[in-house]
């Protein structure tokens, strides 16, 4: 599992291409959607599923949403 920044999707896709390279099962979190949300930034999960090939979850940590 690999927990990153929703309002740094750039990061956390580099770190998930590592994952991968290794040949390691990943889920990818995004915390900090609401922050995201906040700045503009919106992100559709699903279609990121569907290319990366894993299973995507959007968090609020502090709302326990997610």
């Amino acid at each position: 599992m690999l927990v990153a920044d929703s309002k740094n999707l750039r990061r956390a896709l580099i770190l998930l291409i590592q994952l991968a390279e290794m040949e390691l099962p990943c889920i990818l979190v995004l915390n900090m959607e609401d922050e995201a949300k906040a700045r503009g930034i919106e992100t559709d999960y699903r279609k990121l599923e569907k290319m990366l090939g894993i299973e995507i979850i959007g968090t609020v940590a502090p709302q326990r949403r997610g």
